[in-house]
């Protein structure tokens, strides 16, 4: 997907949310409003919540791609190996994965993590 078109996609679910999330909020005031419709309601929220970062990481992965594409640098291997020796301890898959992304802008699918614990071992 193109990236004007994600970009068009987190524009209609980011209002979508803030339309759900203000109801939700109206209708929690309300106590004629019945419990169930207030659980569906958080249910979208989240399902939209989901679908936001399901956008941003297609935005961080197109990111990536171009700073890697322009600035080549070392083998991933070694980035996230470099990754865990600056934090010192071993670390999830899911944490390295955001560690990575906010100190060098560069997006890894945590799947990935997995040939290199199977070749470090």
């Amino acid at each position: 997907m193109s990236v004007p078109v994600v970009r068009d996609e987190l524009v209609t679910t980011l209002e979508e949310s803030l339309r759900v999330a203000r109801q939700l909020a109206d209708d929690a005031r309300d106590d004629d409003v019945p419990v169930a419709e207030l659980v569906a309601q958080a249910t979208m929220l989240g399902r939209l919540d989901e679908r936001r970062e399901e956008l941003i990481d297609q935005l961080r992965r197109t990111a990536s791609a171009g700073m890697r594409a322009t600035q080549p640098g070392p083998p991933i291997r070694e980035v996230v190996l470099a990754a865990l020796d600056e934090l010192g301890w071993p670390q999830n898959a899911g944490f390295l994965e955001e560690y990575l992304w906010a100190k060098r802008q560069l997006q890894l699918d945590s799947r990935a993590f997995a040939p290199l614990r199977r070749d470090e071992r």
